[in-house]
């Protein structure tokens, strides 16, 4: 019986490599892990100097909060979904597992470390072949339009900018503004934002300030976490957040006006704001 199945085993090698078709065994998967940045929580993997973990785990973000925030409001069955900064592929597999239809993740090795992850998340898929697509891109040059039709469809229903937008052109407003245009016109029922700085202005219930830790967009807050069982209700913060973010550059790069409704979901673990941007109102 061993030397059948080994045979077999070796038939179905040997028929891969004529048809110069991949192998991904797990132990390649493995090594790819222990390579790439360590971001999306992997247990294993780079973490460079001057960089964060969370308080529990090895990389540096947790993931199922932002899903949470996400699931709640929408449903992912037979949606089209476009992951932009997809990194290792997390958020695209999590869809896919909830039922999406085409999913397609997009990230660039050329930006770094952060970016080899887009490595993980192809042998991912070439291993367990889900049906998802990931695309090794240069999202600033990137035409979405030709994605979508690559992958068959006029639009994706959802796409996820999920603390990604810092990272297109830094300082150049007008390029990101295009940026975006071109992520709302490839979108047609909702796009979820995770913006990338830190929201401090955290207020219990009685309305006084919670003390938070770190400012800006990294650095110290890991250091105390609290702040989530101290908070007050997402309503008491959501027109403080939605106020303030139209009387910054996200009212018209974001272009804030154009969505039939925009909504505060939550705050990920590192007080970053994560917004609904319909483009049709809901009624959850």
């Amino acid at each position: 019986m061993y030397y059948r199945l080994r045979n077999s085993v070796g038939r179905v090698v040997r028929y891969c490599k004529q048809l110069r078709i991949p192998l991904i065994r797990s132990r390649d998967l493995a090594a790819t892990a222990r390579r790439v940045y360590n971001y999306h929580n992997l247990g294993v993997g780079v973490f460079p100097d001057g960089e964060e973990k969370t308080p529990h785990g090895s990389g540096e973000r947790y993931n199922f909060d932002r899903m949470y925030f996400m699931v709640s409001t929408y449903d992912f069955t037979g949606k089209h979904v476009l992951d932009l900064g997809c990194n290792s592929g997390w958020f695209s597999l999590q869809a896919k597992l909830l039922g999406s239809a085409k999913t397609v993740g997009i990230d660039y090795e050329g930006i770094g470390v952060m970016g080899g992850a887009i490595e993980y998340a192809l042998q991912l898929e070439r291993r367990l072949k889900l049906g998802l697509a990931f695309l090794n891109a240069n999202l600033e040059t990137l035409d979405l339009q030709n994605v979508a039709r690559n992958a068959g469809v006029q639009q994706f229903d959802t796409t996820l900018l999920l603390s990604v937008f810092h990272h297109i052109a830094p300082g150049d407003e007008e390029r990101r503004r295009r940026f975006f245009q071109g992520v709302f016109d490839v979108t047609r029922d909702v796009i979820f934002y995770e913006d990338h700085e830190f929201w401090n202005q955290i207020i219990g219930d009685d309305g006084t300030a919670v003390a938070v830790k770190g400012t800006g967009h990294r650095f110290g807050w890991n250091e105390d976490m609290t702040w989530q069982r101290r908070m007050a209700s997402l309503e008491r913060h959501e027109h403080l957040v939605l106020e303030q973010y139209l009387n910054s550059w996200r009212k018209e790069t974001l272009m804030l006006h154009r969505f039939a409704q925009v909504r505060l979901l939550g705050f990920s673990e590192k007080r970053r704001p994560v917004l609904g941007l319909f483009k049709s109102a809901v009624t959850q």
